[in-house]
């Protein structure tokens, strides 16, 4: 009994190691033999209601399927009107950022085209279309409520203000006048601004809220 039970322990070991050699090889044939894909192309800096609306700062990211190459993939990306700029890649995704801010009010139009290979040297084949983008213009102030000349507003009330953009916060509140002056607190969410009047609003009292040319927006575009 010993004897057989020596005797078929190798074959035993032998038959395992060709089964996982054998599954090992069969993965790497699949793997290595799939051509790398685009599976998204973003912004890194847009309005929140907005993912096709860019900020004049913002970066275009390239999401793939699995590592390329590097350079194979940078030479492949092409963006119109024709913008300067860098690479720089984390992981499988690569980065492109302008080499200075974006024009105001601008279409863009980004595409990879052929050539992008992966490690193993596989192709792409599958182009995606074209990522589209514009961005944002000047700031200006998109709605408030309540709304210009409002009458009856509550005397507890908030102001609420929405900017079309991201806007730099320390300008708009150094711009921010409101007649009669009364204590308020500011909260930001992105482009909304909430005027919390610190003690309620005056009875029969007409209110006016003024924003100065000196706001400004994140990249320093003036309202």
């Amino acid at each position: 009994m010993s004897k057989r039970a020596v005797t078929l322990r190798p074959a035993l070991v032998l038959s395992l190691g060709l089964a996982a050699l054998a599954a090992l090889l069969y993965y790497a044939s699949t793997v290595d033999g799939r051509a790398p894909t685009v599976r998204e192309i973003s912004l890194t800096q847009h309005l929140s209601a907005d993912s096709q609306m860019a900020l004049t700062t913002s970066s275009v990211e390239v999401g793939f399927s699995e590592p390329v190459d590097h350079a194979t993939a940078q030479a492949a990306f092409k963006i119109r009107p024709a913008t300067s700029g860098s690479f720089s890649w984390s992981a499988a995704i690569m980065t492109f950022t302008p080499a200075a801010r974006l024009p105001l009010s601008t279409p863009f139009q980004v595409s990879v085209g052929p050539g992008v290979r992966d490690l193993a040297g596989n192709r792409m084949t599958a182009n995606p279309g074209p990522f589209t983008f514009t961005t944002v213009g000047n700031p200006v102030v998109v709605d408030s409520n309540p709304t210009d000349a409002t009458l009856d507003v509550a005397l507890d009330a908030p102001i609420v203000i929405d900017f079309s953009t991201l806007m730099d916060t320390p300008s708009v509140e150094q711009a921010l006048a409101l007649t009669p002056d009364l204590p308020v607190r500011l909260r930001w969410s992105r482009e909304r601004l909430t005027i919390m009047p610190v003690a309620a609003l005056e009875p029969n009292q007409r209110y006016s809220l003024t924003i100065g040319v000196g706001a400004r927006d994140q990249a320093g575009t003036p309202l």
